[in-house]
Parts: C-alpha cells; structure tokens; sequence
C-alpha cells in the first residue's frame, strides 16, 4: 500500500486521482527538469536514518541521536512503539532540540504495519515539544521517500519544515473529505 496512492495509506491527497491537462503537466515536467542540477547537486549529502525505539531507556536513543549530529543535515526517522511511543529524558529531549537547530528533520512514526502516530498521543505527545514531526498515517516507505525529496529539493531546513507541514495538512484534509 506504500506505493499505491491510496488514500488510506495516506498518501499524499493529490496523487493518481486525476489526470493534469497536457500543458499542465508539461510545464510540471519543465520546471522539474529545471531543478535537476540542484538536486544531482544535492544528492551526495542526502541521508535518511532509522532510529528504532525500544522500550528500554531513552540514554541508549539519546546516544545515536547524538552521534548523528555530526552528520550534514539530514532526515531522521523515530520509530516508535504503538502510536508513537517514544520515552523521555532530558538528554533525549535535548539531542532532539540539538538535531533541529543542526537542520535535520526528525519524523516519528510507528512499527506497526497499520495506524500511525498522532502528536496527541499522551505516551509520546512531549517529543512534539522538541520539534519532532508526526508522521501520521504515513508508511515508513512514505516517510523515507518524502523526507529524501524534500533534502534534495529544498535547500534549507526552515522550506523543508513548511513543505512537509504543507503536504500533509493536505493529505489529512482530503482524508477526511472522502470518508
């Protein structure tokens, strides 16, 4: 379902559900065409990194959070445990605070094949305050594809930030518009 566009897997609300007229979509080629010395530009530095979360304690996430921080701006999956569990800690809660200031996206979803993460779930909803982004219904697939096309097509964390809050606001808008 990662890949198919439908709207239960969350997948962003325009994707496969109409055609675009032919200059439309002709113009959309030649301005992606256009960004493509930009992103071949960009591609060596991109890198997407799985943290997996585990009940066990938060100095252990805290560690490889902060051994990533060396690293150039890049996207940094939480995999959390139900809907979003992710436990907390001071140290935690500053290495998130380090990994924004630094320019990486942090993004938490969940293990489980079906669901996703809320920043309204009690257990995990303090990560949200440490700038970490809610995947929601998102697959990991999803996540992974989207967090590399915006480090390959924006070139600053604050654009990367608006264009993810942008698309998913409209996918869950168009969610709740089918329904």
């Amino acid at each position: 379902m990662a890949f198919t566009g439908h709207m239960r897997a969350a997948y962003p609300a325009n994707s496969y559900q109409k055609r675009l007229p032919a200059a439309r979509l002709q113009h959309w080629i030649d301005d992606q065409l256009a960004l493509s010395a930009s992103i071949q530009a960009h591609v060596e530095h991109a890198s997407i990194y799985p943290i997996y979360c585990v009940p066990n304690s938060p100095d252990v996430l805290s560690a490889q959070l902060s051994a990533l921080l060396e690293q150039p701006p890049s996207g940094i999956i939480l995999l959390g445990f139900g809907a979003g569990n992710v436990p907390y800690s001071a140290g935690l809660a500053d290495a998130l605070n380090r990994a924004y200031e630094a320019g990486h996206m942090v993004v938490c979803a969940s293990q489980c094949p079906f669901g996703g993460v809320s920043d309204s779930y009690a257990a995990g909803s303090w990560q949200y305050d440490y700038h970490v982004l809610a995947g929601g219904r998102l697959t990991i697939a999803a996540i992974y594809a989207r967090l590399l096309w915006l480090l390959l097509r924006y070139d600053t964390p604050t654009r990367r930030r608006q264009r993810w809050t942008h698309t998913i606001n409209q996918s869950d808008t168009a969610a709740k518009r089918n329904r």
